[in-house]
């Protein structure tokens, strides 16, 4: 039985499917089983997905029909067969010893959780790369949950992580919604004692135009409100002395849907945009004086309710584009 069950959605990927499958086959810890879930692709990611099966004994193909990313994850995480369960995402790449070091970790801590940092991966290069791999840091349950609503050291990322496989026993992705990781983290952290951490990025977050961070603003992108609510409302039941940190959160999430709203010229008369916007006036003091907001944020809430085209043009000169 392997160690090691590594999980990959893929959905019209075959641009990037190759890349990241051989970024996995070229890991320094090879105990492992890889489950590519095509979920119902309409371009050559299926077929590629069994070519990669005659390729490796360890690779194993489930075709399905389309249910999204968390069901696609969900659905490897019940194949899976190993102890540990680690995830990566389709259009995304890791390097060569990510999960011997997040095996090592976890191993040598006895966590439930190991966890490492990620580098952005654009065009025109990588971004917050870290290669110390000697520092690790091990949190009990509430230093964990603080850390990852602070979002500076680890956040609600699933891919940065090796869970124990009994986690998802309870904990499962939600059909159907963007933001599934933030969905679900409360779920997983209720259940642990320990986590372990490296800063190491042994992960890179490939940045592309059309992914579902990056396209344009539909109404399902709500989802994340919600999702930061469910999670706002655990913090109150379970931790109140939290709380500060997770209504952080919640508004750095209207921060982002409201991002996305103006790039896309989304009318201010727009339901969505009059929720999202009244929220920010509300609370935009506390925006501002909030230690959990990174300056960037403050910034971009400032801009976008002075003025939404000035906002534009800011936006289109940090990133790059106009």
């Amino acid at each position: 039985m392997p160690k090691i069950s590594i999980v990959v959605p893929v959905y019209n990927i075959e641009k990037y499917l190759d890349k990241c499958v051989q970024s996995i086959l070229d890991q320094t810890f090879t105990d492992t089983e890889i489950i590519l879930v095509d979920d119902g692709s309409s371009d050559s990611s299926g077929k590629m997905c069994d070519q990669w099966k005659e390729k490796d004994s360890r690779i194993v193909v489930i075709h399905k029909e389309n249910g999204g990313l968390s069901d696609a994850r969900n659905v490897g995480i019940a194949q899976a067969k190993s102890e540990y369960i680690g995830l990566v995402d389709g259009d995304d790449f890791i390097k060569p010893d990510m999960f011997e070091i997040l095996y090592r970790n976890i191993r040598k801590t006895k966590a439930d959780i190991s966890m490492c940092g990620f580098a952005d991966y654009y065009q025109s290069g990588v971004r917050n790369d870290c290669d110390d791999k000697n520092t690790i840091y091990k949190w009990n349950q509430e230093e964990t949950i603080q850390r990852i609503l602070i979002g500076k050291q680890q956040s609600v990322h699933a891919v940065t992580k090796l869970y124990k496989k009994s986690l998802f026993d309870k904990a499962k992705y939600p059909y159907g919604k963007v933001n599934e990781d933030a969905f679900i983290i409360m779920d997983i952290l209720d259940q642990i004692q320990t986590a372990v951490y490296t800063p190491y990025a042994g992960y890179y977050y490939v940045h592309r135009a059309g992914s579902i961070c990056t396209g344009t603003y539909k109404p399902s992108d709500k989802a994340r409100l919600e999702a930061y609510e469910k999670n706002l409302k655990y913090i109150q039941k379970n931790w109140p002395h939290l709380e500060s940190y997770a209504q952080a959160r919640y508004l750095d999430a209207h921060i982002v849907l409201a991002d996305k709203m103006v790039l896309n010229h989304l009318s201010a008369s727009h339901p969505d945009h009059k929720l999202v916007f009244s929220y920010m006036r509300r609370h935009y003091i506390r925006a501002l004086v909030s230690p959990a907001i990174k300056l960037g944020k403050k910034i971009r809430i400032t801009l976008m309710l002075l003025n939404e085209g000035l906002y534009r043009k800011y936006a289109g000169k940090v990133s790059g584009q106009v």
